[in-house]
């Protein structure tokens, strides 16, 4: 196998009355629905099948509860010997898998349930000796599983016509299950009360809005949603890609250029497939682009997926223009130079590998850093337009000893709103989260929101900012091992020594802001500890001490301080000239002269 598209058939719904049940009597009920595949088809980007047609049942005062049963269903035009004691089935467009049972009938010579093996999407294979060639049909009522390996089917209701004049009434309130669940796995539902589900995030061509200023004028609306699975064996390219939804019928929701795809749908890698795509343009619409496993090369190039509720983007994307419609889920993506736009962006920080640095991300709500775990990082990354959701739920034990950091390095450039970052903590999150280098172009500078689970501690949210310095000679020569001193205004002592080049970097805590327990999350655009001014002073023997004052730190500070040499002779107490003694430097003898 090498491509793959994946597709579901309509259902076809059957509605029996039983005994019982919470519905009103005396009331007609309207049903249709959709089968969905992959986790989260309805709101993350899998594949869905068209709306089934609409079926009603009036229930009566001892029956209020509806069975629905559902199959699908086709027409068969020939059987063709293998000459190996199968036959091969014509059916156009069956949307089956190896493995799904159907039902053959109106035929002579074939009737019977039969387990079938996927030959193409118009063929199957059934283990029956051939008679002859002949027409009839088929239904596949599910009793074991689902088409085409669906994971399930959601259903549409409401006690008024869903589709009055023969147009469906869209964005109904009544689904049998929330966006994000699968739905049923069973072929017959005990349907007694009727459900209000308000999610409208379903994201289905016929049944609601939320795709319907993306998809083209050309486009069907009729055939639900696909996902093209590549698998490895082949170095593919579009042409190919294009043959294949071509073969599967699909070239109403989809076109393919020499350096362009877009389809009503998504793109996923399922075994290692090879890709390469450079200069392209892909527009997944309402579908998601799955590569998790990194062997698709993508490169110089525009990614445009969703609109969707968390759709997934993964793979390496090198220069690459990535544009969420809605939310857009980038936890295992790998970017390199590229650039991010999204309404929301949401990237799970509790694996490391799926850590962020290097990035212009641009939102028009939130970026959402979710659950981070100690060793991630959210690293050199401007936020433009949509302020950071920094959602903490394991505890990483954060500490003031560097490098315990996760959000490093982070600017926010006009941000709507009235706050940059919102750290929202579970009562099994961290009591303390910093922030290292975070800067915003915010008249005053960073506002804070804080919301606080826990019930007994507070929340601590730091920024610390480096005093990075270079300590020379009056010849421009780079002192080693001279004593910085930075001592803060609650006389917290930070003690190093320059390096070999002369050199400190080092991180200092500038403010901080402090949220109570059970705080719903106020905004704080004044921090609640200031630890600046900061009292400064290097030492270095052979050297006059150099003292500063820093008044305020909220960017980090890179500076060069030249230490002059000290007199060659002073005067002690005891009225003796002593020689300066530098210990770095083997000529001084370190003389004592009486006077």
């Amino acid at each position: 196998m090498t491509i793959r598209v994946v597709k579901y058939k309509k259902p076809t719904l059957i509605l029996t009355l039983a005994v019982g049940g919470s519905l009103v009597a005396n009331t007609t009920y309207y049903f249709t629905g959709v089968f969905v595949g992959g986790y989260g088809a309805m709101r993350d980007g899998g594949h869905m099948g068209p709306a089934a047609d609409q079926v009603n049942i009036t229930t009566n005062d001892t029956h209020k509860t509806v069975n629905v049963e559902w199959r699908t269903v086709g027409d068969i035009t020939a059987f063709a010997d293998n000459g190996d004691g199968t036959l091969n089935v014509s059916a156009y467009d069956h949307c089956l898998d190896t493995g799904d049972t159907v039902t053959i009938q109106n035929t002579t010579n074939y009737n019977g349930s039969y387990v079938i093996t996927w030959v193409d999407y118009d063929t199957y294979k059934i283990t029956k000796a051939y008679v002859a060639s002949e027409t009839g049909d088929w239904y596949d009522n599910h009793a074991t599983n689902l088409p085409n390996d669906a994971l399930g089917i959601q259903l549409y209701v409401d006690d008024a016509d869903l589709k009055p004049g023969g147009v469906w009434v869209k964005d109904k309130a009544y689904w049998s299950h929330r966006a994000y669940q699968n739905g049923y796995t069973s072929n017959n539902i005990v349907y007694d009360s009727l459900l209000t589900n308000t999610e409208m995030s379903r994201f289905h061509p016929e049944l609601s809005t939320q795709l319907d200023d993306y998809i083209p004028s050309s486009f069907s609306k009729t055939m639900g949603k696909i996902d093209i699975y590549t698998y490895a064996g082949s170095d593919y390219t579009l042409d190919d890609i294009g043959t294949a939804l071509s073969d599967a019928h699909c070239e109403d929701i989809s076109t393919v250029g020499k350096h362009s795809l877009t389809v009503l749908g998504g793109l996923r890698n399922i075994s290692g497939a090879v890709l390469d795509l450079d200069f392209t343009t892909i527009n997944l619409i309402g579908g998601a682009f799955v590569d998790s496993l990194y062997t698709y090369s993508i490169e110089d190039s525009h990614i445009y997926i969703g609109p969707l509720r968390r759709g997934l983007m993964t793979g390496d994307f090198v220069r690459c223009a990535v544009m969420g419609r809605m939310e857009m889920s980038t936890g295992p993506a790998k970017f390199t130079n590229s650039f991010l736009n999204s309404h929301v962006l949401i990237n799970y920080l509790n694996n490391v590998a799926w850590s962020k640095s290097n990035l212009t991300i641009t939102t028009h709500s939130r970026v959402w850093t979710v659950y981070p775990v100690k060793g991630s990082y959210w690293k050199n990354i401007e936020h433009v337009k949509g302020y950071l959701y920094a959602m903490s739920c394991a505890d990483w034990d954060e500490t003031d000893d560097y490098p315990n950091n996760i959000f490093e390095d982070l600017t926010f450039t006009d941000i709507d709103g009235a706050f940059d970052i919102y750290v929202y903590v579970y009562p099994t999150g961290p009591r303390q989260v910093s922030f290292y280098n975070t800067v915003s172009n915010r008249a005053g500078g960073i506002s804070l929101r804080i919301g606080n689970l826990n019930t007994t501690d507070p929340v601590t949210v730091p920024f610390w900012f480096k005093i990075k310095t270079k300590i020379v000679d009056e010849d421009g020569n780079a002192i080693s091992n001279a004593e910085v001193t930075v001592t803060d205004n609650n006389d917290v002592v930070y003690n190093w020594t320059t390096d070999v080049n002369g050199e400190i970097d080092e991180w200092v805590k500038a403010f901080d802001f402090v949220t109570p327990s059970s705080e719903s999350g106020d905004v704080k655009t004044v921090p609640d500890n200031l630890y600046y001014p900061f009292n400064i002073s290097i030492i270095k023997t052979g050297y006059e001490t150099y003292t500063t004052i820093l008044p305020t730190l909220t960017t980090s500070k890179d500076w060069l301080v030249t230490l002059k040499t000290s007199p060659a002779f002073t005067l002690s107490t005891e009225g003796k000239l002593s020689k300066y003694l530098d210990p770095d430097n083997p000529k001084n003898l370190g003389l004592v002269l009486p006077l």
